[in-house]
């Protein structure tokens, strides 16, 4: 790192520190050893201290600009580590930047896109449509006469970003050292979260594809509309997208001046996000009243897909049966479904957790599944979780928010909506598919085929362990973390072992009688190799189950 570029984390850092001074917050400059070396002194403003430390936290995040702008709305989302009160304070963090001038827009276009303005776009207008902490965006129109919104990136945004992240990791770093009890999260970890996440979203090539995937998703529904990313005109640093004129969802008056629908409006806008959720894996994670625009017919258009979350075939499936497991207090089932989700960053006490789980389950047992919401039923989920120090993915936490907005709008346009009610048959369209004859002989392959990997895999690794057995070169490394259970783990290991080696053996032996073609046959494969596999798949299944079960896979 160069000498200048450490004279401006220094000076940078100085103005975190005093920020955090000045808002109250002093006191962990103090816990990190940072108060005497670069701060001056600096007093609390006396008309701050009536407020909330919610309330003066939002303040001082807006006051040190974007990185922390957005450093704050992604931890509105973490209901797992944050009390409801800072949650909802940080969820009011507002983008407070001046517009930058048109010549510096006009020099960003021509270095993204390798062409002056004038060659690109008929008209542009100079004056932006709305500005950002990332970016500010202008309307235009093509040559070929198409009215488009052109995204152009913050001049020098990359390197402040950079600049901050590198200080809050090493912030992060610090509070491992000096903090003397563990934090309820890992500093270090949430910083890295958020450099991954900030990453993609100033990258707008990655809004580009999303926004083109949702435009497949959507094909042939005329309830959506999804602006169209002219390509030719887009890039890392500027992306230019169909403009979309319509009335926002959250101004009731026009929507109604206009004779539009309510109550379609909410069926139509809570599908469409029910349906990235549950049936696409890939959905729009900010789904507030400024990201979507109604249209004539009760269509619902989305913008703004700088966030996205993404949820696994398996993550769905388990979402699904969660909810299902809120209502019928199904404890066990519950905890199995949410444990998979989860990291754990140390051991969990499974009785204490269960009693807050059965607690939890307690306040929705005997309501139908259309009475519970289901953000604010994961988000609870997520908070019991932060007391079990369990980490859930991200995108997870985004789900859970975008239920709760959607929940929120649907209620605005129709004071008789009910998200579950809605996402019922979505719910159940889930667990259809996950336990279909379909899905169960796709599992049942897909098994098959890793049990014969295995079984083709084990002769040969055997055997080299048993060469080296006999070379004298076989090495094991051995780290006591406690020998209380040690020879039990051993016996079962060796059991585990040998069935291993009597289901490869019953494959072989079977492989051999087959290709021999010798004795009675069924369906045209000797009896006797044909029991030979059913026997091996089924005692593979058994050792895969008991192993599982053990939680040592």
């Amino acid at each position: 790192m160069s000498l200048r570029q450490n004279i401006e984390d220094v000076f940078r850092l100085r103005q975190i520190l005093q920020a955090l001074a000045v808002y109250g917050f002093g006191r962990f400059a103090a816990r990190l050893d940072l108060e005497r070396r670069f701060m001056r002194r600096a007093a609390e403003k006396s008309e701050l201290k009536a407020m909330s430390d919610a309330v003066r936290l939002r303040l001082m995040l807006e006051e040190l600009g974007p990185t922390f702008i957005k450093f704050g709305q992604m931890l509105s989302m973490r209901p797992d580590i944050l009390p409801y009160d800072v949650i909802t304070e940080l969820e009011k963090l507002q983008d407070q930047v001046p517009a930058f001038d048109y010549a510096i827009v006009r020099e960003e276009i021509s270095r993204g896109l390798g062409r002056a303005v004038e060659e690109l776009f008929r008209s542009f207008t100079p004056e932006p449509a709305a500005c950002a902490s990332l970016s500010q965006v202008h309307r235009a129109e093509l040559f070929s006469g198409e009215r488009v919104m052109v995204k152009v990136q913050r001049p020098g945004i990359e390197r402040i970003i950079r600049d901050d992240l590198d200080i809050l990791s090493r912030l992060a770093r610090l509070s491992r050292r000096y903090f003397p009890r563990p934090l309820p999260f890992d500093p270090a970890g949430l910083v890295a979260e958020f450099e991954s996440a900030i990453a993609r979203e100033i990258d707008f090539a990655n809004e580009a594809d999303a926004m083109e995937k949702f435009s497949r998703q959507f094909s042939g529904d005329e309830t959506v509309v999804i602006p169209r990313v002219y390509r030719a005109f887009s890039g890392k640093r500027v992306v230019t997208m169909e403009l979309i004129s319509g009335i926002k969802i959250s101004d009731i008056a026009a929507i109604e001046k206009a004779g539009l629908d309510r109550r379609k409006i909410a069926y139509n806008g809570s599908g469409a996000i029910l349906r990235q959720i549950f049936l696409n894996g890939f959905f729009h994670a900010d789904p507030h009243p400024g990201n979507m625009l109604v249209l004539s017919g009760n269509r619902i258009a989305f913008i703004d897909f700088g966030m996205v979350g993404r949820l696994t075939r398996e993550m769905r499936a388990r979402l699904a049966d969660m909810l299902i497991f809120i209502v019928r207090k199904n404890i066990h089932e519950l905890r199995e479904s949410f444990l998979s989700l989860a990291t754990a960053r140390e051991a969990v006490n499974n009785s204490l957790f269960d009693y807050d789980l059965e607690d939890f389950v307690e306040r929705y047992h005997g309501l139908p599944l259309k009475e519970i919401n289901p953000g604010l039923a994961l988000s609870g989920l997520f908070n019991l979780a932060a007391r079990h120090s369990l980490i859930f993915p991200s995108d997870l936490l985004l789900l859970s928010k975008a239920l709760i907005t959607a929940e929120e709008v649907g209620r605005k346009m129709d004071p008789d909506f009910s998200m579950t009610a809605r996402a019922t048959p979505f719910i159940e369209q889930v667990r259809k598919e996950r336990y279909s004859a379909e899905a169960m002989i796709a599992g049942g392959r897909r098994l098959a085929t890793s049990l014969l990997r295995f079984a083709g895999m084990l002769p040969r690794e055997l055997g080299e362990i048993l060469h080296k057995i006999k070379q004298g070169t076989l090495k094991i490394e051995f780290e006591h973390m406690g020998l209380e259970n040690l020879t039990g783990e051993i016996d079962r290991a060796s059991n585990r072992l040998s069935f291993s080696l009597i289901i490869a053996g019953l494959v072989v032996s079977s492989s051999v009688i087959v290709h021999a073609n010798r004795g009675p046959t069924y369906f045209g494969l000797p009896l006797l190799g044909l029991a030979g596999y059913i026997a091996a798949f089924a005692l593979g299944i058994w050792l895969i189950i008991s192993i599982i079960r053990s939680g040592h896979l």
